[in-house]
């Protein structure tokens, strides 16, 4: 089981609360709960799978509250109109500037996904049913 790094703690119940009725969604359980405890972290280890794609990395996990590259808020402007067309919500990135976004419409609830930022298809590639799995699954390299 990974280990996190870099935390500033967790968020406040709030603060969370908050952030859902702004996107007007409900965060997977999970998730939820890594906020709480951990809210913006790096991982340790970090690299993951990405199945018909590669390998990569995580280089942060977002948070709420921060002003800075681990800011939820900041990494939504970004990019907003993917977030809408794609129902997901922005959880992390890798070294290059891609993304790890998380479902949170009916159909796609809690999946993460991985997001090529230089794929001119904007195709998302599925790598965990959840946000536990997917934090679960994280790797060394041999």
């Amino acid at each position: 089981m990974p280990h996190f790094e870099n935390c500033d703690g967790g968020a406040t119940e709030e603060l969370v609360q908050e952030f859902e009725g702004h996107l007007g969604v409900k965060l997977p359980g999970d998730y939820r709960q890594y906020l709480l405890s951990h809210n913006g972290c790096s991982p340790d280890p970090y690299k993951f799978r990405v199945p018909g794609w590669g390998e990569s990395l995580v280089n942060e996990l977002y948070g709420l509250g921060f002003d800075d590259y681990r800011s939820m808020d900041r990494a939504i402007e970004r990019r907003v109109d993917l977030f809408i067309r794609t129902e997901t919500i922005p959880i992390g990135s890798d070294p290059g500037g891609n993304g790890i976004l998380m479902g949170v419409a009916r159909h796609n609830f809690g999946i993460v996904y991985f997001f090529d930022h230089e794929d001119s298809d904007q195709e998302l590639f599925e790598v965990a049913p959840s946000f536990g799995h997917f934090i679960e699954h994280l790797f060394e390299s041999p």
